[in-house]
């Protein structure tokens, strides 16, 4: 028997600050993915597919979400797929005018269970399948500890649990905690997880705990594994495959300042990274200043290469042998260093960064030039 495993897709997601046609535009192409994920599933041949939670990244998506969504799990049903799908933190049942409450019938079965319970048994590929789940509910659900009673019924087959939650403690983030000893106890040939972004495995006696991870990224650094989880189970045993699925681009790159005297290596930095259909992000460190250095020019500049492109200033300081050499100089310049570095040496660690930023600001000044800036230039964007 085989399975499509899936979690996190956060339908429905923009990101934030960004000119709204270029966000409604990331959104389109993250919603994409769960089409190309039906696409794996049937093209794998797959006979049942769990959502582990987090399908929408609301609990009110917009409609025109939700219909998407619904006509890609129902190319599943038509292709005869069976399919199970628990809510998340993010698209959670708990309110009542959550998605899953205001759909008259929701595609195969929705796990509605407060509480760790048998969802059903199915006759699959020649296996007996028992399913297991439980969807967050607040004030009904406990939260101040892990879930630890888990039932299972004593027929053969094939048993699978289905959850959106953590192993361990609670995280305060109305998410389902699950006690890993009880769940190991539990003897389940798989356990489908969602939640985390980063896909993860856990390995129990009778079988994984797996979470497919995210596959396309939220923003940078969060998510975007670029595959979701295809597992066959036969004879209580389960081999696990993370099959690639396409996906935008996210990326994130930094450049070290510290050697760089001249812009235009910076910008021969950024036009190696062009892509048009990247979304981008160049994060300037190390210890450097140049006079000509703005960060939102040098994004304005390349803008046009990629999907979205920020560029981020974060260099920590000025490069000490340059200050020291500015502070002996007899001119304003020279005045405005040496006595700015004789605070910076007697500061505590927040205030000297303080003075950091106010040092490179002063002498942005002193020369004409555009003020530093401590945080990305997103060029509205940012996610």
């Amino acid at each position: 028997m085989r399975l499509l495993h899936l979690a996190d897709l956060h339908l429905g997601w923009q990101p934030s600050g960004w000119p709204a046609d270029a966000a409604a535009a990331r959104q389109r192409r993250r919603d994409a993915v769960l089409a190309r994920a039906v696409d794996t599933g049937l093209r794998e041949g797959v006979q049942l597919a769990v959502i582990a939670g987090d399908l929408f990244d609301d609990h009110d998506p917009h409609p025109e979400v939700v219909e998407r969504a619904l006509s890609e799990l129902r190319r599943l049903q038509d292709s005869g797929v069976r399919l199970v799908t628990v809510p998340g933190n993010h698209d959670e049942l708990t309110y009542g005018d959550s998605v899953y409450r205001r759909q008259e019938a929701w595609p195969d079965l929705l796990v509605r269970d407060p509480l760790p319970a048998h969802v059903a048994s199915l006759d699959l590929a020649g296996e007996r399948v028992h399913l297991y789940g439980a969807a967050f509910t607040g004030g009904v659900t406990p939260q101040d500890r892990p879930l630890h009673e888990f039932p299972r019924l004593e027929e053969a087959g094939i048993h699978i649990a289905v959850f959106h939650g953590t192993l361990g403690a609670s995280e305060g983030r109305r998410s389902l905690p699950l006690d890993a000893d009880a769940l190991a106890a539990a003897r389940y040939h798989y356990v489908a997880l969602g939640h985390l972004h980063e896909p993860l495995r856990h390995e129990f006696p009778a079988g994984p705990a797996v979470y497919p991870g995210t596959p396309e990224a939220l923003s940078f650094g969060e998510g975007g594994c670029g595959s979701v989880v295809v597992v066959d189970l036969a004879a209580g045993r389960a081999e696990v495959r993370e099959v690639a699925v396409p996906v935008q681009a996210v990326r994130d790159a930094r450049l070290d300042l510290t050697p760089v005297d001249d812009v235009a290596e910076i910008d021969a930095f950024i036009a190696g990274l062009a892509d048009p259909d990247a979304v981008q992000r160049v994060r300037l460190g190390g210890a450097s200043w140049l006079p000509e250095l703005d960060v939102e020019t040098l994004r304005q500049r390349h803008a046009q290469d990629f999907f979205h492109l920020e560029v981020a200033d974060e260099v920590e300081e000025l490069a000490q042998e340059l200050l020291v050499r500015w502070a002996e100089e007899a001119s304003v310049r020279g005045a405005f260093v040496a006595r700015m570095l004789d605070r910076i040496r007697d500061a505590d660690t927040e205030e000297r960064l303080r003075l950091h930023l106010s040092l490179r600001w002063g002498i942005a000044a002193l020369y004409g030039g555009p003020a530093p800036r401590a945080r990305s230039s997103l060029g509205g964007g940012g996610s």
